[in-house]
């Protein structure tokens, strides 16, 4: 993964942590279903872009 796309993919973590926080209810009656499974379809790219990430720092 290159650095550019890593950075993408921690965006998409950092969002969906961040939409829980905006509105919870909101957020629970219209995401609460697809979250999980969202975070958990992307937990391979989570990891590789905080490693990608990670070894330039």
């Amino acid at each position: 993964m290159d650095l550019k796309g890593a950075k993408e993919v921690l965006h998409i973590q950092a969002w969906l942590v961040r939409i829980d926080e905006i509105n919870r209810e909101l957020t629970w009656l219209t995401l609460a279903r697809d979250l999980p499974a969202w975070e958990m379809s992307l937990q391979h790219l989570f990891g590789e872009a905080e490693t990608t990430v990670g070894d330039v720092d």
